[in-house]
């Protein structure tokens, strides 16, 4: 298990999702020039709303990175890659001038107040090819993706710019509000299933409203 921004990421059932099917490279582009393309396709997921891309997770927390910049870095292929049909290896990530996160509730490594946490230098713990990385790779003609296996990217969930949180933590908000009902149901179905196994009766039907959140 791995502690990510107060996310635990099971690198034992992560899925690897190898993505194919991108998008076709025009005639004349270097490979460099396609890896780039394929990189900008893979990195979709971030939603950009002016000069700030976001990534918002299924925990209800928010990533915003200001100024973000793809980056595809080339590695150099050894005589073996060449037999074996590798044409172009390399790793894509991103930068930021700056990074912040949003934590709705009280969590791991948050002790502060709680909503939108200071402002950090780069891209903090995502790092310069960091835990938001991914592999580019060409073999035997054909482009491929491969998120980082610890990587935070089975958590991620779709996001939309109304959905930025406010500057200031407005616990009766309707976004804190979702995101408590959201724990509440998760915490209960935990029990419900048995994937929690010292919670008892008593602490299943002590959970908040479960019954109004339709688990």
């Amino acid at each position: 298990m791995h502690e990510i921004h107060g996310r635990q990421m099971n690198t034992h059932t992560f899925t690897l999702a190898i993505l194919f099917g991108l998008p076709l490279a025009l005639p004349g582009q270097t490979l460099s020039q396609q890896a780039q393309i394929q990189a900008n396709s893979f990195w979709s997921r971030l939603t950009r709303c002016g000069d700030t891309a976001y990534v918002a997770f299924k925990n209800g927390e928010v990533d915003a990175f200001k100024n973000a910049q793809i980056v595809v870095q080339a590695q150099p292929l050894n005589e073996a890659d060449r037999l074996n049909g590798w044409e172009w290896k390399g790793v894509t990530g991103f930068t930021a001038t700056a990074t912040r996160m949003w934590v709705p509730r009280e969590t791991l490594g948050v002790y502060g107040p709680l909503g939108w946490q200071p402002w950090v230098p780069g891209t903090g713990p995502a790092g310069m090819f960091g835990i938001y990385t991914a592999s580019v790779e060409r073999l035997h003609g054909t482009w491929r993706v491969v998120p980082n296996p610890v990587g935070p990217f089975s958590e991620m969930k779709a996001f939309n710019c109304s959905q930025v949180p406010p500057e200031r933590f407005d616990p009766g908000s309707a976004l804190v509000q979702q995101e408590m009902k959201a724990e509440a149901c998760r915490k209960f179905m935990s029990a419900a299933t048995g994937s929690n196994p010292i919670a008892s009766f008593d602490q299943v039907n002590s959970l908040p409203d479960v019954d109004q959140y339709w688990c």
